[in-house]
């Protein structure tokens, strides 16, 4: 397992979806530096996956907010 800046990831894939649909005004939220501890290939997986959904069901408004952030318990 190698350390990855998770951040860095996730922006790239909410970079390509606005790009595929540059109509919409989704506003990202992602908290900067971000890492863990995994597979790279998996984690980018489980990225895409939970991003295009996000994605998906904030369809029906054309201005929106997607966040991905940490809370410390």
């Amino acid at each position: 397992m190698i350390k990855l800046i998770f951040s860095a990831i996730t922006q790239e894939i909410a970079q390509q979806l606005s790009e595929n649909e540059p109509e919409r005004q989704v506003q990202w939220l992602i908290s900067p530096h971000l890492i863990v501890s995994g597979d790279a290939q998996l984690l980018r997986i489980v990225m895409e996956n939970l991003l295009n959904n996000a994605w998906k069901l904030t369809s029906t408004k054309i201005q929106e907010k997607i966040e991905l952030s940490c809370i410390f318990l």
